[in-house]
């Protein structure tokens, strides 16, 4: 991958950084979407024990966690998925959270690390996906509707949201990724 980054399944020793990773980013990217009565409960401890839990319970019903480390060993991003949370949705696999560090956006990043679970989707024959992001979050709809994704839905409430979805991962993964994956 360009820059020097390795993209690898996350371990158990990655939730720290995954959790401070992603605090950051909700104070950061989110800051004017999010009421800062939420803001100001995020934890970096509490997370941290949140992604000790879903690493451990990892396996091949999900979830599933890749990190984008850089050169010096740092999580500079990463993307979780696995079961659709709330049964209701045609959709087998929802994508929980993809986050890459400020500094290392622009670098297409997101689109590597959503492919690799799309891979991943792939090698366990795992079809359809869904994704939720705020409404506001222009540059990850832009990543969604650049891979194919199409708008299902949309949640109203203190966080507006919005649902892209695909109804087979295989039509966003090219065939040159693929041979690279061996699917």
């Amino acid at each position: 991958m360009e820059n020097n980054i390795f993209l690898r399944a996350a371990t158990l020793e990655d939730a720290a950084a995954i959790a401070r990773l992603e605090v950051n980013i909700w104070w950061v990217s989110f800051h004017h979407l999010i009421p800062a009565a939420h803001l100001a409960r995020l934890s970096y401890d509490q997370q941290r024990q949140s992604w000790q839990r879903n690493l451990a319970k990892a396996g091949a019903a999900g979830p599933w966690v890749y990190v984008a480390v850089n050169p010096p060993g740092q999580v500079v991003g990463f993307a979780a998925a696995g079961p659709e949370r709330t049964g209701k949705l045609p959709y087998a696999w929802e994508v929980y959270s993809i986050c890459v560090l400020e500094s290392w956006r622009r670098r297409k990043l997101a689109t590597q690390l959503l492919l690799s679970l799309a891979v991943h989707l792939k090698v366990k024959d795992c079809r359809s996906l869904i994704l939720w992001t705020p409404q506001a979050a222009l540059a990850a709809r832009g990543l969604c509707e650049a891979q194919g994704g199409h708008l299902v839905y949309q949640r109203s409430g203190n966080l507006p949201q919005v649902a892209y979805a695909w109804e087979d991962v295989r039509s966003f993964i090219s065939p040159s990724v693929q041979g690279q994956a061996g699917v």
